[in-house]
């Protein structure tokens, strides 16, 4: 046999090799004298492992060289053991990406810089009801409303202009495989310096649930507050009737009873009462027959010619208060589209209120005026004027600034609500400015057309 010798061990940076050491089989038995080379495997930064060779199959002497290919053949091998995890890694990592996006409601799309579709998450199937391949290739443009287009390009391109940007569009439509339009969001994130995204990030979530559940909160708060708006109108058209029927009463019975002082009238104060009854109905069936209005007939109208019409209706009023009424209407204003019945029975009521808070010898002025495409007319009167905290509500129904109006001039608190809604259906507004003591302004704005004139 051939006698054992010590080895001897020589470290060189990232090698060790030992050198005639013994080389034993399998089973332990000896085989000769030789050499063990033990390299260490990096990533580049830190080792993950090692590599051992030797000499066991051919017994020659350990070279430099031997000791350099071994060094080289280690650091290859530790890089390609990180590339492979890493790709390993990166493998698993879109396994689950992809797990996620093709598992969530929200629809993933990727677009490039020419806002063309690249990929799009297999949740479109789901929740749109298409094949995600079928638009694949075709831009972003193609696929929503055209009405949303000019938004979306908008800041689409300022993604692509921006990168790392992220926005968001609260509202936009894409069609359905059913022909319908489905009403959508967007979280927006520009990846276009990402190697991996190369392009702008889509995140869309379908709105219909949620706008399902706010037009239900809507309809419910519609509802309630109906409710108590009619629980509230009741209470009050309660009253208003209760007033003039006990009145009625009273005289009737009077007059029933066969005393005949002042019976002439008795009769004057149950026709006024049955006259205010009748304005009270009249004017309940009115704003009922309004609120479930939403579209009137209109034709073209001289407002001027209007306004010049109205006050002689109420000219009995103007003559018991021995009010001064004058008109200031501006020439060549533009013609409106509006219902000219609506707009009468409005201004109507607007005058009978300026003539009710009006005190005797105290005017109204009436005046037309333009700005830019609206008409606006304006009643001012020089009398009693409206309280600062009632200013709010002078508008809403049965709500009366003069508490004591309704028992001493028969007024029914549906007037200027009438004149409001009739305003909202012509898409204008009306406005009140007053001071006690020294009158009211209110002012309507009614759009007009520029091209038309009167």
């Amino acid at each position: 046999p051939i006698p054992k010798r010590e080895a001897t061990m020589i470290a060189e940076g990232d090698i060790i090799a030992i050198v005639d050491n013994e080389l034993s089989d399998i089973d332990g038995s000896f085989i000769r004298m030789g050499w063990n080379l033990i390299g260490l495997m990096w990533d580049g930064a830190k080792r993950i492992g090692w590599i051992y060779a030797d000499n066991a199959l051919k017994g020659d002497p350990l070279t430099p060289n031997q000791q350099e290919l071994f060094r080289l053949y280690a650091a290859t091998i530790g890089l390609l053991t990180v590339r492979q995890i890493a790709d390993e890694q990166i493998r698993q990592s879109e396994i689950r990406y992809r797990a996620i996006t093709e598992a969530s409601s929200d629809i993933i799309v990727i677009l490039d810089q020419q806002l063309m579709l690249t990929y799009i998450s297999h949740s479109l199937k789901i929740v749109m009801g298409i094949d995600p391949q079928l638009i694949i290739g075709q831009f972003v443009t193609q696929v929503i409303h055209p009405d949303d287009v000019p938004l979306a390009t908008q800041i689409l391109q300022r993604c692509v202009q921006s990168p790392y940007l992220t926005t968001r569009m609260d509202e936009f439509r894409v069609q359905h495989a059913d022909g319908h339009w489905v009403h959508m969001e967007a979280v927006i994130t520009s990846m276009i310096d990402d190697p991996v995204i190369d392009g702008i990030l889509v995140s869309c979530r379908d709105l219909t649930q949620r706008k399902i559940a706010d037009e239900r909160k809507r309809v419910v708060d519609r509802e309630r507050e109906r409710a108590l708006v009619l629980r509230q109108f009741l209470s009050d058209i309660s009253h208003d009737f209760r007033t003039p029927l006990s009145t009625i009463a009273t005289n009737a019975y009077l007059l029933k009873q066969g005393r005949n002082e002042n019976s002439e009238h008795r009769v004057e104060v149950i026709n006024q009462q049955i006259d205010r009854l009748a304005r009270l109905l009249d004017n309940m069936n009115m704003i009922t027959k309004l609120d479930e209005t939403s579209q009137i007939m209109t034709e073209k109208i001289n407002i001027n010619q209007l306004l010049e019409s109205i006050p002689y209706n109420r000219s009995q009023g103007l003559e018991e208060k021995q009010l001064k009424l004058a008109l200031d209407l501006q020439d060549n204003l533009p013609l409106m589209i509006g219902n000219v019945s609506l707009l009468h029975d409005a201004i109507y009521h607007l005058i009978d209120n300026a003539i009710q808070f009006c005190r005797p010898n105290d005017s109204i002025h009436l005046k037309t005026s333009r700005e830019q495409d609206h008409v606006i007319i304006h009643i001012i009167d020089t009398g009693k004027g409206i309280a600062e905290e009632d200013i709010p509500f002078i508008f809403d129904r049965l709500y009366r600034a003069d508490k004591a109006r309704s028992t001493h001039t028969g007024g029914s608190g549906l007037g200027l609500a009438i004149t409001r809604r009739i305003v909202d259906l012509h898409q204008g507004n009306i406005t009140a400015i007053s001071q006690l003591d020294k009158g009211t302004t209110i002012q309507l704005r009614l759009p007009c057309n520029l091209n038309d004139y009167g």
